[in-house]
Formats: structure tokens, C-alpha cells, sequence
């Protein structure tokens, strides 16, 4: 008699593990799929990032123009520093 009443206890705390380990497994599958989405959208963004930016040949003049303005500029300070100087 106990043999049959410890086997219905193992039953059931079988079948109460079984349904929280699916209960899991359903939550870690939800969690899979979002990730993968946010994987996708990551992915997706990654894919458009070489059209936001500009590239080395398009970049020379206005690189030139700002060196050349700012080389300008500090010719103009020393020279008004030496001016001052030799005043």
C-alpha cells in the first residue's frame, strides 16, 4: 500500500516538474524570438550604415577649404602677436 501511494506521489511531482519545465520552455522560446527580432533589426541597421556617412574622396575639398581657413586664421593671430611685440 505505501509502494502504491509513493508511486502516485512520484507521478505527480513528475507531472508538476513536466509542467513547469514547459511552462519554461515556452518563456525561453518567447525570449529566442525576440532576440532574433532584435537581432534582425540590428542587422538591418548595420546594412544602411555605409549610406550615412561620406567618404574619403567627398570629404577632400571641404577638408581642404576648413585647413586652409584655419591655417588663415592662425597666420593672422601670430602676426598680430609679433606685431605687437616689435611695437
Amino acid at each position: 500500500m505505501n509502494t502504491d501511494l509513493e508511486i502516485k506521489q512520484i507521478n505527480k511531482r513528475c507531472a508538476e516538474t513536466t509542467a513547469k519545465f514547459d511552462k519554461r520552455t515556452a518563456l525561453m522560446q518567447q525570449h529566442i524570438e525576440n532576440i532574433n527580432e532584435k537581432q534582425d533589426k540590428i542587422l538591418e541597421k548595420l546594412d544602411n550604415f555605409d549610406m550615412k556617412f561620406v567618404s574619403k574622396t567627398e570629404f577632400w575639398p571641404v577638408k581642404t577649404i576648413v585647413y586652409s581657413l584655419v591655417g588663415t586664421i592662425l597666420l593672422s593671430v601670430v602676426g598680430a602677436i609679433v606685431a605687437l611685440i616689435l611695437k
